[in-house]
C-alpha cells in the first residue's frame, strides 16, 4: 500500500488531550509527550475515523485555505511520518 492510501490507527494507549492552542500526546509506556499545534491537532482527529491519509490531508488543508497547498500538504506529511515514527499511529 502507498503511503497516500496507507490508513493511520491510532495506538489506543495514547492520552489526547486538547487545549486552547493545541493539544498534547501522551504515552504512558514510554513516558514520551509530544505537542500539537493546531493544525497537527485537527489532523489528529481524523486519524480515528478510516480515511486514508490523502484524504484527511485534503479534509485539513481545505481547512487552511491562506496556507499555501503545497506547503500544508508537505508539513501534514512530515507529521504523520513522525507520528508513525514515535509510535503514536501505525498504518493498518
Amino acid at each position: 500500500m502507498s503511503r497516500e492510501n496507507e490508513v493511520l490507527e491510532i495506538n489506543p494507549d495514547i492520552v489526547f488531550r486538547e487545549e486552547d492552542d493545541g493539544a498534547f500526546l501522551f504515552d504512558p509506556d514510554t513516558g514520551r509527550l509530544c505537542y500539537l499545534n493546531e493544525l497537527g491537532a485537527e489532523l489528529w482527529k481524523h486519524f480515528g475515523r478510516q480515511l486514508a491519509t490523502t484524504d484527511v490531508i485534503e479534509l485539513v488543508a481545505d481547512q487552511y485555505p491562506e496556507m499555501p497547498d503545497n506547503q500544508i500538504r508537505q508539513d501534514c506529511r512530515q507529521f504523520i511520518d513522525d507520528l508513525k515514527a514515535f509510535g503514536f499511529v501505525s498504518s493498518t
